[in-house]
């Protein structure tokens, strides 16, 4: 059977990670490993996880690291795992897990070209802090693609689980991480490009919605709105979406086909000027989801700040 490691990036979790480590055991795929790298946590996580490791001998690998940040947690994690592992699940530290998720995973992974890069990913369940359902969150309306993934990552990394060739693309062309916007964008955009995206509209994770998330997610369409709306009026300089495509093409232009080349050089260079940005309004290739949210990318756009 085929091995799968399990990357949980921790800091300052302990009010929720109980609950997570707990999900991760009753999950009813036998060949697991969860590997743990705590980024400098202050509070009780690093002895939850110790105390997870004592009850769970041979299944748990931990690392109590200085703190650099998530992006850069969840690319150190990905190095140091296994090279006898098969395939490789992104977790976060404030979520639950229904029992079935990598088995699911796993088995529409398997029915793919494993000479590949593959990536899974998949729809959430919302919840509040008590665990109470709010809503399931419905990632798309297109099938996962380049043209979307240039602008917008539609799946969240904690739903992830990537192949040894999505790993070994990952890994061969490292980004400087200040010039991404997230890991798990940088790699919904990696296989998008040089693999296959494999959504699963079945939602297995329970998504906790709190103040102390790294990245929220607003359940109001109109807070949604109003949330994504800031978060890019809030960026100066180069705006981190074209810098992210400058920094992909940097790596990975060579490896691209011609349709993929013309869709990113199309985004990065119609910028240039207002012509060029009013074309792209109405004819640009890349999208957002939803329908909201690609009319506010467009426009946004138009006025040079994407």
């Amino acid at each position: 059977m085929e091995k799968v490691e399990i990357l949980l990036s921790t800091y300052n979790g302990e009010k929720f990670l109980q609950d997570l480590l707990g999900s991760l055991v009753s999950q009813d795929y036998p060949e697991l490993l969860v590997r743990v790298r705590d980024d400098g946590s202050t509070d009780k996580t690093q002895q939850i996880l110790k105390d997870f490791q004592t009850a769970n001998k041979g299944k748990v690998e931990l690392d109590f690291d200085r703190n650099i940040g998530v992006k850069a947690s969840f690319f150190k994690l990905l190095e140091s795992s296994s090279a006898a592992a098969d395939y490789f699940a992104f977790c976060d530290q404030d979520d639950s897990w229904l029992p079935g998720k990598i088995t699911k995973a796993v088995s529409m992974l398997k029915q793919i070209d494993e000479d590949i890069p593959l990536l899974y990913c998949s729809d959430k369940i919302l919840i509040d802090e008590n665990g109470n359902i709010l809503n399931k969150l419905k990632l798309k309306q297109r099938n996962p693609s380049f043209r979307n993934a240039v602008v917008q990552n539609i799946a969240s990394g904690c739903t992830y689980v990537i192949n040894k060739e999505a790993k070994k693309v990952i890994l061969d062309s490292m980004p400087k991480f200040e010039k991404i916007r997230m890991h798990d964008w940088w790699f919904y955009l990696t296989v998008s490009a040089l693999g296959k995206v494999l959504y699963d509209p079945e939602s297995l994770i329970l998504y906790r919605i709190h103040r102390q998330n790294v990245i929220g997610i607003e359940v109001d369409w109109l807070k949604n709105v109003t949330a994504r709306l800031k978060r890019l009026f809030a960026y100066k300089g180069l705006p981190l979406i074209t810098e992210q495509a400058l920094e992909f093409s940097r790596l990975y232009e060579n490896s691209l086909n011609h349709n993929q080349k013309e869709v990113l050089n199309e985004f990065i260079n119609s910028r240039d000027n207002l012509l060029k940005r009013f074309l792209y309004f109405f004819k640009g290739r890349c999208y957002r989801e939803p329908l909201m949210d690609n009319i506010i990318f467009r426009v946004l756009y138009l006025a040079g700040m994407v």
